[in-house]
């Protein structure tokens, strides 16, 4: 019985709803043979006089905002993290001994530890005591970089790259050397000067210098003495002179007639010839003077070159 009183119910509500389409439709103003709907503009006046509502006092507006189509948009800066990667807080520790090219123990000496985590690194240097050693605890585990130097004599020519777990103890010793490579150069101010005139001759003296980074840097060496001989068609400040701050020796040549001369610059353990060629003064020449009239008076004229 209920499942015919709902069907009951449900036939005459559809027919209810089928009788009142037309009001529906005249609503909306709704033609059933296009595919549309037309909806009522609604006017706010209107609609006040009809109802006996008070009308409003002004017209519904629409403000806009300003157009912004045309504005440029700054570029935007990813922050840069000022927070240091760590390095200590853990349970692994570095120790080690720095010696010399004779396997003496170096005091002073900087050790420089780094720490990597893919591109960002921690550094920390410390000092070796007076046995040549130095250790660093807690660290964290991860790959490491370790180096020593002592400015400005010894560096070292490698480094040492290591893997620590969390609990290891690393050892290492740390050998240096004493860069000693000399460079040295002889030049002229000029390789050809005419007769009368002088010429300066310099010899330069670099020596490797270890910076504060650990780095071989060539700087001046100074006081080593130099020995100047001018030889052939030259004359002048022959003698001997000490290399200043930044490794220079210079002395002054001039020549006395035309020819080849040469000055040679000696060390205690180095020597290097510098040749100079002598030139003869500029020649002078006179053309034969032309003689030219113009307008009744004559004029000669003499060309020298």
């Amino acid at each position: 019985m209920i499942k015919y009183a709902l069907a009951g119910c449900l036939v005459a509500l559809g027919i209810f709803a089928f009788s009142k389409r037309d009001a529906v439709l005249a609503a909306y103003e709704w033609d059933p043979t296009i595919d549309k709907t037309l909806i009522p503009s609604f006017d706010p006046k209107a609609v006040a006089e009809e109802h006996a509502l008070p009308v409003p006092e002004s017209d519904i507006e629409v403000r806009l905002g300003p157009d912004t189509r045309a504005v440029a948009v700054p570029t935007v800066v990813p922050a840069t993290s000022t927070s240091a990667l760590p390095m200590q807080g853990g349970k692994a520790a570095l120790e080690g001994q720095v010696i010399g090219p004779d396997s003496a123990p170096i005091p002073g000496a900087t050790v420089r530890i780094e720490r990597f985590v893919g591109d960002d690194v921690v550094t920390v240097d410390v000092a070796t005591n007076a046995t040549g050693r130095c250790a660093v605890n807690q660290l964290l585990g991860g790959r490491y970089r370790v180096r020593a130097w002592r400015a400005p004599t010894f560096a070292q020519l490698g480094s040492e790259v290591t893997f620590l777990a969390d609990g290891d103890r690393r050892a290492m010793r740390l050998q240096l050397a004493a860069p000693n490579d000399i460079d040295i150069s002889a030049s002229a101010t000029a390789s050809a000067v005419i007769v009368g005139q002088p010429t300066t001759v310099t010899m330069r003296i670099l020596t490797p210098v270890v910076n504060g980074n650990g780095q071989v840097d060539m700087g001046g060496r100074a006081n080593d003495l130099v020995v100047a001989t001018g030889g052939g068609v030259l004359i002048g400040q022959s003698g001997q002179a000490t290399s200043n701050a930044e490794g220079t020796a210079t002395f002054t040549f001039q020549c006395v007639q035309v020819g080849a001369g040469s000055v040679t610059m000696q060390t205690p353990y180095y020597k290097e010839t510098v040749d100079i060629t002598c030139l003869p003064l500029p020649t002078t020449t006179t053309a034969p003077p032309t003689t030219t009239t113009v307008a009744g008076a004559t004029t000669t004229t003499v060309k020298v070159g």
